[in-house]
């Protein structure tokens, strides 16, 4: 048994809990940030103390990172809006241009709307390849892929061992 000895007598290693540490019953190990002895202090003040913790972290790791994502959306949102409605006022000008054409009339009037159909799905197909090839990154944010895998997690090397 691996412990400190007091006394002669060998003490069992118990891990050293944060509650312990925050009420003063045990010592703060040196594996932990430093904190100086104080009085034990009471569960109203260690639930404050907690809800004051998470409130802190919750906030430096969700709301700080999208700070930059808010400002990069306050100017894609409106550009996305004006693409849209741009596209769709050009799509019915063409539709409206097409009607008007006498080859469009009688048994090829179906023909305008076949060729606004085709003309949208072009157009909504360059936006997309535009869109993948420039991903916007927001400053101080970083797009991260999920990590696939490699031909030696497929294929371990022949002793075994893992990169």
């Amino acid at each position: 048994m691996s412990g400190q000895r007091r006394d002669g007598v060998a003490a069992l290693a118990r891990p050293r809990c944060c509650a312990s540490v925050l009420l003063g019953r045990v010592a703060p190990t040196s594996r932990g940030p430093s904190v100086a002895a104080s009085p034990p202090q009471s569960i109203p003040e260690i639930v404050n103390d907690l809800k004051e913790l998470l409130v802190t972290y919750t906030k430096q790791q969700t709301i700080d990172p999208l700070r930059p994502v808010g400002a990069a959306l306050k100017r894609a949102i409106p550009g996305g809006l004006m693409v849209g409605f741009g596209g769709c006022f050009l799509a019915l000008g063409v539709l409206r241009g097409l009607q008007l054409l006498e080859r469009m009339q009688g048994f090829w009037s179906f023909a305008p709307y076949v060729l606004v159909g085709l003309f949208l799905c072009a157009w909504s197909g360059i936006l997309v390849l535009k869109i993948k090839k420039r991903a916007p990154v927001a400053a101080g944010v970083e797009i991260v892929s999920p990590r696939s895998s490699t031909d030696a997690d497929v294929h371990p090397s022949p002793s075994g061992a893992r990169p």
